[in-house]
């Protein structure tokens, strides 16, 4: 029988394999893991909870959020917690404002920037930015970027600011202008806290939730859980097989695949022309190393996330799931899970785990998080291929494969990894939600 093929039970599979079911299209998805929800899935070490990452969901696309509300009932709610920045051995909120800009700086200091900042768009109004220090510097300042932007931005992608896409950036800041800085000196702040990143939805028992309750429409036998695709046949222009776990032989109407792009390339058989091979070959992704830590006191502070861009610290970000959901932890107990980013096989990665996490709490303890009697327990998470990297001319070699995939007329890529972009989840869903109209169409 040939049914559409899913490839990967991330958020993206997730939505397109959901999406199906609701439609009414057959369909099998497939996980290498023996859990699905990809790179957002949440973990439980004795009754602390805690996400391979920072999750979050945002209220980007209201059909999307419609979804999920309507799926997690109860058990999602809407939380508005800060952010800050580390700088100089202090707090400072993040995203910041520009009233909080003013009182960390000074005013001398900040008008100084600001008339540097509004001279150095006018001279570059028409320049393109190509890469993301220059981009940087350009909207936000020389000073403000070298304060919250620069270094946090280098430590998370591995590669200097110059040698990054403008993409990389987000939009943390974009409420940082002369505008913004008015509205808030005069308390008019339900109009200023528009560019503030700290309301979103969380589920009560973690990110990974979301996928675990979309799992349960499901028919058992639609779901093959540690299943790895090893091979991806073709015909042609069409993609007729998929071949899992070196053994067993799918035939396929349609594939979806939210497979790391540089995966899904090398598996294919035959195999692509050398050109194409080789730049999946060169395309790089970020890994994360996951410190979590259980703590034996009630808080350690009331933050979403706190950023660290200084490089006295192997750490970008430190969050405390508590502060998401109360469900997160025992009673009167809380938890840090600490972020490290590095790639396979360079000399973090290599550090021996012991000395990392010896010297990690000892930075945590240093800045008053906890003391070491506090410390209950730890434990260590791999994150492989958590990013694409995003280098200023990523998109010379992701074009070229991305052209290729599409001369497959049964193919569909969907997913951070698969399209080589830097999305969310409400971005997967939405777009499942495409991809499925488009088979439903092919279907009738």
């Amino acid at each position: 029988e040939r049914e559409i093929a899913i490839l990967g039970a991330g958020p993206a599979g997730m939505g397109v394999a959901f999406y199906c079911k609701q439609k009414g299209i057959s369909f099998n998805i497939f996980e290498s893991k023996s859990i699905v929800g990809g790179n957002c899935i949440t973990f439980n070490e004795n009754g602390f909870r805690f996400d391979s990452g920072a999750h979050r969901f945002h209220d980007k696309d209201k059909e999307t959020t419609d979804l999920i509300l309507e799926i997690m009932g109860s058990k999602i709610k809407s939380i508005n917690v800060p952010s800050q920045i580390y700088i100089n051995r202090k707090f400072v909120n993040f995203p910041p404002s520009p009233l909080n800009l003013l009182k960390h700086l000074g005013i001398y200091r900040s008008v100084s920037e600001l008339f540097k900042l509004i001279l150095a768009r006018y001279i570059n109004r028409n320049k393109e930015q190509e890469n993301f220090r220059d981009f940087a510097i350009n909207r936000y300042g020389q000073m403000v970027s070298n304060l919250f932007l620069l270094g946090y931005t280098e430590k998370l992608w591995g590669l200097p600011s110059q040698e990054l896409s403008p993409s990389v950036s987000g939009k943390r800041l974009n409420g940082i202008d002369i505008k913004t800085l008015f509205l808030e000196i005069f308390n008019l702040n339900s109009l200023s806290n528009r560019h503030l990143d700290g309301k979103f939805y969380y589920p009560d028992y973690g990110i990974g939730s979301i996928f675990t309750k979309m799992k349960k429409y499901f028919d058992n036998n639609e779901i093959k859980i540690n299943s790895t695709i090893t091979s991806i046949n073709h015909k042609g222009n069409i993609i007729d097989s998929v071949e899992i776990n070196n053994s067993k032989k799918i035939c396929v109407s349609s594939v979806v695949s939210s497979l790391p792009i540089d995966v899904f390339i090398k598996i294919l058989h035959p195999r692509p022309p050398k050109e194409i091979y080789d730049i999946a070959k060169s395309i790089m992704f970020r890994d994360l190393i996951l410190i979590h830590f259980q703590i034996n006191k009630k808080s350690v502070n009331r933050n979403g996330s706190m950023y660290f861009p200084s490089k006295e610290y192997l750490f970008t970000r430190v969050y405390e799931p508590r502060n998401r959901s109360v469900y997160m932890t025992p009673k009167n107990q809380t938890s840090l899970v600490v972020e490290v980013p590095c790639q396979y096989g360079d000399s973090t990665w290599m550090t021996e785990r012991s000395i990392l996490v010896d010297l990690i709490k000892s930075q945590l303890i240093d800045i008053g998080f906890f003391i070491d009697s506090d410390v209950l327990d730890f434990s260590i998470k791999e994150i492989r291929k958590a990013y694409p990297i995003l280098d200023a001319k990523y998109n010379s070699r992701v074009d070229p494969l991305l052209s290729y995939l599409s001369s497959f007329k049964n193919l569909y890529i969907s997913g951070r990894n698969g399209k080589f972009k830097y999305t969310h989840i409400h971005d997967h869903i939405k777009d499942a939600r495409n991809i499925v109209s488009i088979l439903e169409s092919d279907e009738i």
